[in-house]
C-alpha cells in the first residue's frame, strides 16, 4: 500500500495543477461571456 500511495502523489500534484489552471479559463471565458449577453441587452 505505501509503495501505490507514494507513486500516486507525484501524480496528483500536476494534475491538480493542470485543472486549477482549465478551472481559471473557464471562469474567464464564462466571465466574457456574461459581459456579452450584458453588452448585447443594453444594445436593445
Amino acid at each position: 500500500m505505501s509503495e501505490v500511495t507514494t507513486a500516486a502523489v507525484p501524480v496528483l500534484g500536476p494534475t491538480q495543477r493542470i485543472e486549477g489552471g482549465w478551472r481559471v479559463h473557464s471562469t474567464r471565458r464564462f466571465h466574457v461571456d456574461i459581459l456579452r449577453m450584458l453588452g448585447a441587452n443594453l444594445r436593445w
